[in-house]
């Protein structure tokens, strides 16, 4: 069964801010991870590798709160080809320094670590030290 629990409003919206800016450094990462993937398609490996004996993982290892949506990715693949939707300027605003400065903001408050911390799962913790958001995570 589910359990639910109970957390202050402006505590839920932190939260979906600090899983967006996390989503958004994962997209980062794993865009980063296809253009090296792809500039070394040439190169011949004789499989001594570190990926190749199992030290390190093939998928990338940025933050993921779970849950996938797959339906979200096919409309990417619609929205991109929509002339409408791609000369809009707010298609092109870039999320990732907004979301960053206001959550480093938010952070820096006194009332943060008594009123929000408290309530930050152990990942979400984590996320907030793996961004540098939070000294004390």
């Amino acid at each position: 069964p589910d359990q639910w629990t109970q957390i202050p409003l402006f505590v839920k919206i932190f939260k979906l801010l600090l899983q967006e800016l996390a989503n958004i450094c994962n997209q980062g990462l794993e865009s980063q991870e296809e253009e090296y993937e792809s500039s070394d398609e040439d190169f011949v490996d004789g499989g001594d590798s570190a990926e190749s004996s199992g030290l390190v993982e093939s998928s990338s290892s940025g933050i993921s709160f779970g849950g996938g949506f797959s339906d979200y990715e096919l409309e990417q693949d619609e929205m991109e080809e929509d002339p409408d939707i791609v000369n809009d300027p707010v298609h092109s605003l870039q999320l990732r320094p907004y979301l960053r400065d206001y959550l480093q903001q938010l952070t820096q408050l006194p009332y943060f670590y008594g009123g929000f911390f408290e309530h930050l799962t152990p990942l979400e913790k984590t996320a907030l030290k793996e961004l540098g958001l939070a000294a004390h995570a």
